[in-house]
């Protein structure tokens, strides 16, 4: 695995950003595959975002990673302060 260079918004003039990207025939390719496993490690490296598109690294192909962990820590957050609410209404009809 390796770490792939991003391409950011300030490299507008990039033909990979500007292009369609392509299908991608067959996920099972060990090339889709390697793509995708250095596509994660650059986004765990990466000090911001939530994913990483595969025209972002060079490659014009209709492909995302996301990273799971910051979407699963706010949806935590989340439950956790609907379940405060729910705990604070239930000891209001209890007293």
């Amino acid at each position: 695995m390796s770490i792939l260079t991003i391409v950011t918004e300030s490299d507008a003039k990039n033909p990979v950003l500007r292009a369609r990207s392509k299908e991608v025939a067959d996920i099972s390719d060990a090339e889709i595959q390697r793509l995708i496993k250095d596509m994660q490690e650059t986004l765990a490296i990466a000090k911001n975002g939530i994913g990483i598109a595969a025209s972002q690294v060079g490659r014009n192909l209709r492909l995302f990673r996301k990273r799971l962990s910051i979407i699963w820590k706010e949806r935590r957050k989340k439950l956790g302060r609907i379940l405060k609410r729910l705990v604070r209404r239930s000891r209001m009809f209890r007293e």
